[in-house]
């Protein structure tokens, strides 16, 4: 009877040990509060919270996100209030490692929200997701996302550094046609009643001859160039 109770009470100290080393780690390492203020998103937020950290202002932090680009540093939110902090340290997911083993010195940071709907799909789930009508974005340039401004600061152990998120990605306008490029919009029925919401197939056509000719019977196949913008799960 007496080992199982000592290995017991062995293995809780050592989840004890490890929990408050964590803490010790995260109370150590860098800390931002990120807030997003109800003027750009009223009401409890879902979605991902992106914090980027680079050694240079321009291009902005967010267009340089890339395999080979700065340190990301993710944390999820769920049902966050206007107004409250989310917290971003070394407990976050970070690439390329933890928020605690960036050297100190100084950084431009910026963060970028991505922002969630519920959907109620067709085979009967329903997800958090960001969504749009179809079309392929980036997360960082997505319509309706969240980004705050470039601001520099000085990381180093235990300091904590206030972020807010106040800018609104808007809708780019649809790019008109020309006398050599043409584009096209159809609403796919199958993901339309799949998402529970309009999705379409986006498709542009550009044509070779000089001068552009066009049939309304179709461009030729050596002329067409599509670009599918459909989503899928």
């Amino acid at each position: 009877m007496g080992q199982p109770v000592n290995r017991r009470i062995a293995a809780t100290a050592i989840v004890l040990l490890l929990h408050s080393g964590a803490a010790i780690a995260a109370a150590q390492s860098p800390r931002f509060e990120v807030v997003i203020p109800s003027s750009v998103h009223a009401g409890p937020l879902t979605g991902r919270l992106v914090l980027v950290l680079a050694k240079r202002d321009t291009p902005e932090p967010r267009f340089a996100i890339s395999p080979s680009g700065p340190a990301m540093f993710g944390v999820e939110l769920e049902q966050l209030p206007s107004g409250h902090a989310a917290i971003v340290d070394s407990t976050a997911l970070g690439y390329p490692g933890s928020l605690g083993g960036i050297a100190p010195g100084d950084y431009y940071v910026q963060a970028v929200v991505n922002v969630y709907e519920e959907a109620h799909r067709a085979d009967g789930h329903r997800i958090w997701v960001h969504l749009n009508d179809g079309s392929q974005e980036p997360f960082q340039i997505a319509a309706g996302n969240l980004y705050s401004a470039v601001q520099k600061v000085h990381l180093a152990a235990g300091t904590t550094t206030r972020i807010t998120v106040d800018h609104l990605i808007a809708a780019e306008p649809k790019p008109s046609d020309t006398e050599w490029v043409k584009r096209v919009q159809i609403q796919s029925r199958k993901l339309t009643e799949f998402w529970g919401r309009p999705v379409f197939i986006h498709a542009g056509a550009s044509c070779s001859t000089d001068p552009p000719t066009w049939s309304t019977a179709g461009t030729p196949a050596s002329a067409r160039r599509a670009q599918n913008g459909s989503r899928s799960s």
